[in-house]
């Protein structure tokens, strides 16, 4: 789940209430009750208070507990971003406990492979917590975001993406956040890569989910192989630099050994999709559209304070532009109605 999924991003100043704060670690012990039954391992965003700090973290959770948290590392503090301002940051090597949960720099060790998870900004800095996770072991690596829409940041998502797991030979996982605040629209999507090759990407301006079924041996095998990544490795664990932790839970029921890895489901398993894209002009106005269609479906959902939409055409472009947006939004919205 999404960067600070519990509480919503950005919180402001609602994170100096110390009962906004509480009643997040109260509702993360809450979501772990309610899927103690389920086999599937969930990281989810939440503030945390530890120490007289305040950590945007990522919890991974598994059959009924909280097994980790981890504290993101890079605080954006450019555009719409001021987060340092009240978070504080994670720290390369970190480990304590926070009533009985480990927090700090983890890498989690489950039956079907070794886990790792950060937090948004981290992901953009090739020198984040990715690398030094990776050369600990991790070989998948699952990041939370909330990252805002803007024009053209798609692509500059997906090359960003398919790099880290390039560079990190590591099979990468992406959600981030969907949904319309009054200064700043969330477009949601996901991807998944493994060792730099998408596998996965996920549709944008809805909440939902998608699934992808990727080869761990694959990714352990690639680095196995004599590369600057291997050397480069080496090179870090001879150094002396700060560590992740290890947390091992190979016990904690999460059985997969029935799992297949299968071909995709068209069957060209070395060609690409027969699905034709869109032009750059297409893809240019329809992200547009999407991004202003959400602004207003959920300026007019989230206040409450309407009961309808009336549109009052005068026969121009920019009242026709009006009636399309309220259009599309009807649309997505009731399109199983």
């Amino acid at each position: 789940f999404p960067e600070q999924v519990l509480g919503g991003y950005p919180a402001e100043d609602l994170i100096q209430w110390r009962g906004f704060v509480a009643a997040q670690w109260n509702e993360l012990h809450r979501f772990a009750e309610e899927t103690r039954e389920l086999g599937t391992v969930f990281v989810l965003g939440i503030t945390l208070a530890h120490r007289g700090h305040l950590y945007n973290t990522a919890a991974v959770v598994h059959r009924g507990q909280v097994r980790g948290l981890v504290p993101k590392e890079k605080l954006p503090t450019y555009n719409v971003f001021y987060e340092a301002r009240t978070f504080s940051r994670g720290v390369p090597g970190q480990v304590d406990e926070v009533q009985g949960v480990p927090f700090g720099d983890l890498v989690f060790e489950f039956d079907f492979g070794v886990l790792a998870v950060e937090v948004c900004e981290d992901i953009w800095s090739p020198d984040g917590p990715m690398r030094r996770r990776c050369y600990a072991g991790a070989e998948l690596m699952v990041n939370i975001s909330a990252s805002p829409y803007r024009m053209g940041v798609m692509g500059t998502r997906r090359e960003m993406l398919a790099t880290r797991s390039g560079d990190n030979q590591c099979t990468l996982a992406y959600v981030n956040s969907v949904g319309a605040n009054d200064g700043l629209i969330f477009d949601g999507g996901g991807f998944v890569f493994q060792n730099g090759r998408p596998m996965l990407e996920a549709e944008r301006w809805v909440e939902g989910w998608s699934s992808a079924v990727v080869d761990l041996d694959r990714t352990v095998r690639l680095r196995t192989e004599n590369t600057t990544w291997r050397t480069d490795c080496i090179e870090a664990r001879e150094s002396g630099a700060k560590r992740p932790t290890h947390i091992s839970l190979d016990g904690a029921g999460a059985d997969r050994s029935m799992l297949r890895y299968p071909g995709p489901a068209h069957g060209s398993f070395f060609l690409p999709s027969p699905v034709a894209g869109r032009s750059a002009r297409e893809e240019f106005c329809e992200d547009l559209l999407d991004a202003l269609c959400l602004g207003v479906g959920d300026y007019l959902e989230k206040t409450r304070a309407f009961k309808g939409l009336g549109i009052a055409l005068s026969g121009g472009r920019d009242s026709l532009l009006t009636l399309l947006i309220a259009w599309r939004y009807l649309q997505k919205r009731f399109a199983d109605l």
